[in-house]
């Protein structure tokens, strides 16, 4: 195994840049989400699971609680999401699903 120092240039256009690029410090480097790789999470877990609890849909969109709450209040205040009735559940609505789509579309074209 090869290992990267952070000061060591990269040649990311050759195939050996690529390679080094994925690894660094013996663990792989995950490319960072965009806002929109985010949003597409959330809505997913709650398209997939039905109605859930805050906690359940962060650990679904894997993201930590200071960031969650930055989008899921947005998500809210835009009507995508909604809290269920008498519960502390929330599920999406049809606005939400409605983007969902959107966003699986572009994925899907850029991919």
């Amino acid at each position: 195994m090869q290992f990267v120092l952070p000061d060591e240039r990269m040649d990311i256009g050759s195939e050996n840049g690529k390679q080094r690029l994925k690894m660094r410090y013996g663990r792989k480097v995950r490319r960072r989400r965009s806002r929109w790789d985010i949003i597409f999470e959330i809505l997913y877990g709650l398209n997939e699971g039905g109605s859930m609890r805050k906690t359940h849909i962060m650990h679904y969109a894997n993201i930590d609680w200071r960031n969650f709450q930055k989008y899921f209040s947005m998500l809210v205040e835009q009507g995508y999401i909604k809290e269920h009735e008498n519960s502390s559940e929330y599920v999406i609505t049809e606005k939400g699903k409605s983007l969902l789509q959107r966003l699986e579309e572009l994925k899907n074209e850029l991919s």
